[in-house]
């Protein structure tokens, strides 16, 4: 799980700014925190609802989180740092970017900190937490490179470390080694971490779906939340028929999207909807998808992807990965940018309520998402600790605020009320405008 997350120095984030989601002594929906009670007695927040006005922060701050996986896992350089400094202040811009984590795999906490300028890495360390101390496990600087025990006299990672290029991560460069192997499971615990974070965007081309559909009805679930759907239809397509050609295939459904994981992938391709799985003997199957719609006199249509809405797009989007968080044993933690794009208030408020039904103390899913909708910061699903506003001053600057940091919110107080009147701040500072052209004659 995410404990907390600060980055400095990255879009509109010029001073350092932390989310942290270590839940407060706050007794309201107490049952449905995540509890770590052996080592650290302390309580994690399964949600995070972060809410701002246009570009205050909130897009940035998942951003900042996305980017930071991306380079431990490879798949952006580290010199994509110098395209997110903070720009509106020229002496930032040979300044480091920072990121730190402290987060939790198989119930035991780490803390992970980068730092990076002009592209290069500069400072970067991995560490250990028990409830009294913090065991280094690697720590980098200045081109130096050390590790702790037992890892300072293991040949293969001294010889890994002399690799490493200053435009890498370590422990990226650790995991294209390492990874699948369990010795060194404590050196992969950062890229296990940010491999289990799924972002979501409205923008979203490519999509990941559970083999569910027996244990979880996916048409019931579409129906019941009114988007007009009865049911999907999936139409297997022979292999000279196909959209994609193997190349295409291969880089639609990786490795590790094996039988094994029970993971499809959900591929979109001139307006039409596409399942793309591979069985135990690595043969893949193409599937059409379309939606079933009723029509007069017990008729029935089936449409394509883009005849459908946006907000049943977004649906089907979010749906298998909320599955995810609800059922898997080592779950998703799932960064969803404007959840509230494209639906409803109250289909919102469905999803997060029904996500929020199956959190309990066992629970290491977590949900974190931006909205614009004031409608959804309530109280009567939502802890004040569980609510984060981010705001901006006149020269640029973002800052993220917790609500709780706010004097006199009671539980029972019309929070929305309080928020539209730019109590919190996060709301637009709107002035009078005119779209007719004015005679200056």
């Amino acid at each position: 799980m995410l404990i907390e997350f600060q980055v400095a120095n990255f879009g509109s984030f010029k001073d350092p700014i932390s989310l942290n989601m270590q839940s407060s002594r706050e007794q309201r929906f107490r049952d449905r925190v995540p509890r770590f009670e052996r080592t650290y007695r302390m309580s994690v927040n399964p949600i995070a609802a972060i809410y701002g006005a246009n570009a205050s922060g909130k897009s940035n701050l998942l951003e900042a989180l996305r980017m930071l996986r991306s380079m431990v896992l490879g798949t952006r350089s580290v010199d994509r740092q110098r395209d997110y400094v903070f720009m509106l202040d020229p002496d930032m811009r040979n300044e480091p970017t920072l990121f730190k984590l402290v987060f939790t795999v198989n119930d035991t906490m780490h803390s992970y900190f980068l730092a990076i300028r002009n592209g290069q890495v500069i400072e970067e360390y991995l560490s250990t937490l028990t409830a009294t101390q913090e065991n280094i496990v690697f720590d980098r600087e200045e081109g130096q490179i050390k590790f702790g025990s037992p890892w300072e006299s293991d040949p293969l990672i001294n010889e890994l470390a002399t690799t490493v290029q200053k435009d890498k991560t370590l422990a990226g460069r650790l995991a294209d080694v390492l990874k699948g192997n369990e010795r060194y499971s404590e050196l992969l615990c950062i890229y296990n971490f940010l491999k289990k974070i799924i972002h979501i965007t409205p923008r979203q081309e490519k999509m990941l779906i559970p083999e569910f559909y027996r244990d979880f009805e996916l048409d019931a679930a579409l129906s019941a939340l009114d988007t007009g759907v009865t049911h999907l239809d999936f139409t297997t397509i022979k292999e000279g028929q196909w959209p994609f050609n193997r190349e295409e295939i291969s880089e639609h459904l990786p490795d590790e999207l094996s039988a094994e994981s029970g993971v499809s992938v959900l591929q979109i391709k001139d307006g039409k909807l596409y399942r793309i799985s591979r069985d135990k003997e690595d043969n893949t199957t193409l599937s059409h998808i379309r939606f079933c719609h009723q029509g007069r006199h017990g008729s029935k249509y089936l449409l394509d992807w883009r005849q459908e809405s946006q907000g049943t797009r977004k649906i089907l989007a979010l749906l298998p990965w909320m599955w995810f968080a609800a059922n898997m044993s080592d779950p998703p933690i799932l960064l969803v940018d404007e959840l509230d794009h494209s639906l409803h208030t109250q289909l919102t408020k469905a999803l997060i309520e029904g996500y929020l039904s199956s959190c309990d103390h066992t629970t290491r899913a977590q949900l974190i998402f931006t909205a614009h909708d004031s409608l959804l910061m309530d109280l009567d699903y939502l802890r004040r600790d569980e609510i984060w506003i981010t705001d901006k001053n006149k020269y640029g600057e973002s800052i993220l605020i917790g609500l709780p940091e706010y004097k006199g919110i009671r539980s029972d107080k019309n929070i929305i009320k309080s928020y539209l009147q730019g109590r919190f701040g996060g709301v637009p500072q709107l002035g009078k405008f005119t779209l007719k052209e004015v005679d200056n004659d």
